[in-house]
């Protein structure tokens, strides 16, 4: 792989915070894991809710309420309610969580100090967000039938990490990267399709592919949606844009915005996940 031009050992830092759920072996375990990972959870993603934790630590709505009210009274968490969460309302780091979560990963965690809670997050990306995050926690969290870790990336970056170290209007903030099992060296990016995109904007967005992935910031791009009729025009639209690019090619450079090399790159970098589909559609769109 190319080596990441900038920030490599921030990227590894980041990738290599263990965000599994370990369990415990009593109540006192139970109580103290669930505390580091949910304050982990919130300070990387800005956020953290009920629909995240329930299936993660495996308990009820009402668990799930009870743990995360622990953490307001305690000063670390702050709550606002919301119709754009799942679970209409989201929780969110004080100053003094944002202090505490900087501490548990080892990485600064940015805090708005003159911001009410509501105003900590955008509120036109919290469906998405949420969505985001609970598919890089279960990927990181995967276990097989028989009950055994069975992960699908040993780790990842967060969209709001991921733009820190590459402010570039040249690359794509992707909705995070991930680090495949096995392989410190390989970094696969995540995109989140929870909606159908224009053709111009296809274009745009497989421009940035195509530079992050020659110039080594990731290896492919793991895409995941709610719904396979998304991936079906997603998959459209690539298609005939490939097409016409090659065309332009072969007749000149002029309106070509992709080498052949950029089209096969891509083609075979780019990756349709149907495994969350069923799922993410069952929890966030009941």
């Amino acid at each position: 792989m190319t080596q990441i031009p900038t920030h490599v050992e921030a990227l590894n830092h980041l990738a290599g915070i263990d965000m599994r759920y370990h369990h415990g072996r009593n109540n006192h375990e139970i109580g103290v894991s669930r505390k580091v990972l949910s304050m982990c959870i919130a300070g990387r993603f800005s956020m953290i809710a009920p629909v995240l934790i329930r299936p993660l630590y495996g308990i009820t709505q009402r668990a799930a309420l009870t743990h995360l009210n622990s953490l307001v009274d305690l000063g670390y968490l702050s709550v606002f309610h919301t119709h754009r969460a799942i679970d209409n309302r989201l929780y969110v780091l004080t100053r003094d969580g944002a202090a505490f979560g900087s501490e548990l990963i080892q990485y600064p965690i940015p805090f708005r100090s003159k911001a009410t809670p509501s105003l900590q997050v955008n509120h036109n990306t919290i469906a998405h967000d949420l969505m985001n995050a609970y598919v890089l926690l279960r990927g990181v969290n995967r276990v097989s039938k028989n009950g055994e870790a069975n992960p699908l990336w040993s780790g990842f970056v967060t969209e709001r990490e991921f733009a820190r170290l590459y402010p570039s209007h040249q690359i794509r903030t992707v909705d995070g990267l991930v680090r495949e099992v096995g392989d410190k060296e390989s970094f696969a990016a995540v995109e989140l399709e929870n909606s159908f995109k224009s053709r111009a904007l296809r274009q745009t967005i497989l421009e940035k592919y195509a530079y992050a992935l020659n110039s080594g910031y990731y290896n492919k791009v793991f895409l995941f949606s709610q719904q396979r009729k998304i991936f079906d025009d997603a998959k459209r639209l690539h298609d005939d844009i490939f097409e016409m690019q090659r065309h332009a090619q072969t007749q000149s450079k002029k309106g070509a915005s992709l080498s052949l090399s950029d089209i096969d790159r891509l083609e075979e970098g780019l990756i349709f996940r149907t495994v969350f589909c069923d799922e993410l559609q069952r929890v966030f769109y009941p």
